[in-house]
């Protein structure tokens, strides 16, 4: 279940969302519930707006999976078939490296590379005219998909509260997930088991909280699944010396530097492969 959680983490195509509650307009840090918003789906809608219209941004993630960490960082520019991104990743003792510029995604993996050679590029522009972005890991630094990916999965604002993230003024909101309904919105073509939505339903809600700052664009996001609890009740007990902390999926993403200019220049010609990429 957790490797699903992952994957439905990192996107999604489902639609569904909290549609109740009323809007105000944008949070603004130090003024408790003014302008403030009762459900992600308006949040949703008008953060995305606003990041659309700053175009930039800075972004670090850290996701942990039975008990192995793998982060990213990157910057990205918004601008539809002008879109440019740079990420460098780190998983599993691997780095992984990807640029979007141009219309033409170019991907260093060492599991993939040959010598001297070690990118491999495709060519996106049809994706970017179309939708404005390009495949599943472009998606990973946009924050407007990390919002939605809250949404899609059933995310219900439950709370709110003024404090403070690396030093500025930020509207906090807790959200919780429900994730049996999010599951079942997942369906049989996600990979979804019987046993996978018995766990779901075993372990309730998944907490996260998102932090926007005085201008109502995103600052954190954090998500945290203790599988824990729902280990126990199927197996009964947990075996003897068992790390509890491997069962404990959770994802943190921020972002900074909004409206900060985006360089992101194309590999040597002679450093990338003639091999195509396949996917990424």
């Amino acid at each position: 279940m957790a490797l699903v959680l992952a994957l439905t983490a990192c996107g999604s195509d489902s639609n569904d969302g909290d549609t109740g509650g009323q809007t105000n307009g944008f949070p603004v840090a130090g003024e408790q519930n003014s302008g403030s918003f009762g459900n992600l789906q308006q949040l949703v809608a008008a953060t995305g707006d606003k990041v659309e219209s700053i175009q930039s941004v800075k972004t670090h993630a850290e996701t942990t999976i039975l008990g192995m960490t793998t982060t990213s960082d990157g910057q990205l520019k918004f601008d539809g078939e002008q879109t440019a991104m740079s990420m460098v990743m780190q998983v599993g003792g691997q780095q992984l490296e990807m640029r979007l510029v141009d219309g033409v995604m170019y991907v260093k993996n060492p599991m993939t590379g040959e010598p001297g050679k070690p990118w491999q590029k495709r060519d996106v522009s049809d994706q970017l005219a179309e939708v404005g972005q390009a495949g599943n890991m472009a998606e990973q630094s946009d924050p407007r998909k990390a919002l939605e990916r809250l949404q899609e999965m059933g995310g219900t604002i439950t709370s709110q509260e003024q404090t403070t993230v690396d030093g500025q003024n930020v509207t906090r909101y807790t959200v919780e997930i429900d994730a049996a309904a999010m599951m079942n919105s997942m369906g049989a073509e996600e990979g979804v088991t019987p046993e996978a939505m018995a766990s779901a339903e075993a372990l309730g809600t998944i907490p996260a909280t998102l932090d926007l700052n005085a201008d109502g664009l995103p600052v954190r996001i954090e998500m945290t699944m203790d599988m824990s609890k729902a280990f126990e009740e199927e197996i009964g007990e947990m075996p003897p010396g068992f790390d509890k902390s491997m069962l404990v999926f959770s994802v943190v993403q921020t972002f900074s530097d909004w409206g900060a200019p985006v360089d992101v220049q194309a590999p040597p010609a002679d450093q990338v492969s003639s091999q195509p990429l396949s996917d990424f």
